[in-house]
Order: C-alpha cells, then sequence, then structure tokens
C-alpha cells in the first residue's frame, strides 16, 4: 500500500492465521506484521517473507516491488531479433542471444553498427511491461548504449513510443531500472538505440529485460 510517493507499507491477507511472519528486505529484516519502507521511485527492489501459520505450516514468498507494485520479469520464453548480430552469429559468445539470458557476464556486442541500432522482443503473451532494465557490458563504457526509445507493437508495422532516454552507465555489469509512463498492452517490445556513449561503431549491453 502506498502511504506516500515513496512510503510504502508491505501486509499479508490469508486464510489460515498467521502466527510469525520474517521479511528480508535485501538483508534488512524485521519481524513486523506490516512494516513500512522507504523506497525511490523508478527503482526495482527485491524481497521475501516467511510466513508461519498458528499450526506451524511455513511458505516462503519472494517478489521484486517498486513504488508502484510488484514486478514480474517476463522476459523469460522470448524470442529476440536484431537490426545487427555479432559477427559470429546470434548464438556466438558476444551473439543477440546473450541480451536475454539473464547474466550479467556475457554480453551481445556489434562491431561497424549503424544506428538507429534495434532489438526487438516477442513475448510469450500480451503484456502490460511497467519497467525494463538496461545492464551495461563488462569492456570499454564508450560503447554502453547512451540514448534509446523503448517502443510497443502488436503486428510489428505499427509502433508506439513508450519511453525515451539519456543515459550514462557508471560502472561495468551495472543495471539501472526504468518506469514506462504511460504502459499499454503489446506483444512486441522494441529497443531503438539512437546513440552510444562513445558516438562510435562498437557497441555492448548484458542485459535488456522487461517486467510486468
Amino acid at each position: 500500500t502506498k502511504l506516500a510517493p515513496t512510503s510504502i507499507k508491505f501486509s499479508l491477507a490469508s486464510k489460515a492465521t498467521i502466527a510469525k511472519v520474517d521479511w528480508d528486505f535485501a538483508g534488512q529484516k524485521t519481524t513486523e506484521m506490516e512494516p513500512v519502507r522507504t523506497m525511490t521511485p523508478g527503482v526495482l527492489y527485491s524481497f521475501s517473507v516467511r510466513i508461519e501459520t498458528n499450526k506451524g505450516s511455513v511458505i516462503n514468498i519472494s517478489k521484486m516491488v517498486t513504488t508502484e507494485g510488484t514486478v514480474q520479469d517476463v522476459t523469460a520464453g522470448a524470442s529476440v531479433t536484431v537490426s545487427k548480430d555479432n559477427n559470429g552469429g546470434p548464438n556466438n559468445n558476444e551473439g543477440s542471444l546473450k541480451v536475454l539470458d539473464n547474466s550479467v557476464d556475457t554480453k551481445w556486442l556489434t562491431s561497424n553498427t549503424v544506428f538507429p541500432l534495434y532489438a526487438t522482443y516477442k513475448l510469450t503473451a500480451p503484456q502490460i511491461v511497467k519497467i525494463y532494465s538496461v545492464t551495461s557490458g563488462n569492456d570499454a563504457n564508450e560503447r554502453d548504449p547512451q540514448q534509446w526509445e523503448i517502443q510497443g507493437s502488436n503486428d510489428e508495422i505499427t509502433w508506439e513510443t513508450l519511453d525515451t532516454r539519456d543515459v550514462l552507465f557508471t560502472a561495468r555489469k551495472q543495471t539501472q531500472y526504468f518506469t514506462i509512463a504511460n504502459p499499454k498492452l503489446f506483444l512486441y517490445y522494441r529497443w531503438m538505440i539512437t546513440k552510444n556513449r562513445g558516438n562510435n561503431s562498437l557497441f555492448q549491453v548484458a542485459e535488456w529485460r522487461v517486467f510486468k
């Protein structure tokens, strides 16, 4: 429950009687029944809670949450197509399939890149994507994406721009999260990179993930 723009109350509802709870907010733990946390808008947090009923049953729940509520990663199962792939192809150890393999230790790398550069996800089903993340690669920062748009479509013909950014990554393998102000239901999501940091032909990114 949002108490204020940055103040969020966590609570539980159950038909069983809850006897004990143990919340874990990224290492900060509490046994309060309804803890209140201060959170930054646009940032994705992870939390878990261990719940024990009065009859001794136990359940563990883990979720990701923003100031707008809980979110779920819907990148898994998506297919990706790109306008320019690694010279070794999508299955190369630096090919486009690395952009959604859920590992910050791999990356998609292109050379002789002409911008705009496109990466398109076809999800397993239409989703309202509220947040997305981009993770910088391991190598020189001038290869990082800097300016981009996120677009949505249901037919890969008509595209609607959902978000526009100008971003600098301050570290290697750094994940930044971005909120889409007016999310809508789409099957396809396209990341259109219009400029990298060094304004040259080498481009790299470790991960691009989308969340509903």
